[in-house]
């Protein structure tokens, strides 16, 4: 009987080296379809945004305890569930939701109608 030196395990089928290596695979697929983005600068006139951004004209504020409860969700969660959360956002642009809190942006990425993060900006 010979002895190998390293444990495998094997699951349907596949072993933990296969596994590994398919999962390094799909992680950098996914790193490589994720595009930075930088936050909206605010206009010289009440009310202005940047370029390609949609205000909606309303508040779109948040509060500390709405950020906290973001900050504590498990994501991804529904789109429509975040708006009952935090209302409609102050500005979107594309699948970003921006939210004023304080002097940055809340902002939510949306894929779909699945909210799948959250990250905060500072404004400019």
């Amino acid at each position: 009987m010979r002895y190998k030196p390293y444990l495998m395990a094997q699951v349907n089928g596949l072993s933990s080296l296969n596994l590994l290596v398919g999962l390094l695979i799909l992680s950098a697929l996914l790193n490589a379809c994720m595009e930075p983005v930088a936050a909206p600068e605010r206009g010289t006139l009440p009310g202005e945004f940047a370029p390609g951004a949609h205000p909606y004209g309303i508040d779109g504020t948040v509060n500390d305890q709405q950020a906290l409860t973001v900050e504590s969700l498990a994501w991804p969660q529904d789109h429509e569930a975040m708006t009952t959360l935090l209302g409609f956002p102050l500005h979107f642009s594309g699948p970003y939701d921006y939210y004023q809190y304080g002097d940055r942006w809340l902002v939510i990425r949306n894929d779909g109608p699945m909210a799948v993060g959250y990250h905060y900006e500072e404004r400019r």
